[in-house]
C-alpha cells in the first residue's frame, strides 16, 4: 500500500495509508463500541471488556491485510 505522497525523509509528507489506519484503530474501536451499545447503560467494566474484544477483532483484521 505505497503512496506516492509519502517520503520518509520529509516530515511534512503524508503518512502511508497503512500507518494512518494502524494509528486510528483505537478511535475506530471506540466508535464501533458506541454504535453497538448504549454507553449510558454500561458499567466501565463492561465498556472496557467490550472495547478489548473490538480491539482484538480490529487487530486481527489489520494483521490479515499484511
Amino acid at each position: 500500500m505505497s503512496s506516492e505522497n509519502f517520503d520518509p525523509s520529509n516530515h511534512t509528507s503524508l503518512d502511508e495509508p497503512i500507518y494512518v489506519l494502524r494509528d486510528s484503530l483505537g478511535t475506530l474501536a471506540v466508535s464501533v463500541l458506541a454504535s453497538k451499545y448504549d454507553l449510558s447503560q454500561m458499567s466501565y467494566d463492561e465498556m472496557v471488556h467490550e472495547l478489548l474484544d473490538i480491539i482484538e477483532e480490529l487487530h486481527n483484521a489489520y494483521d490479515s491485510m499484511n
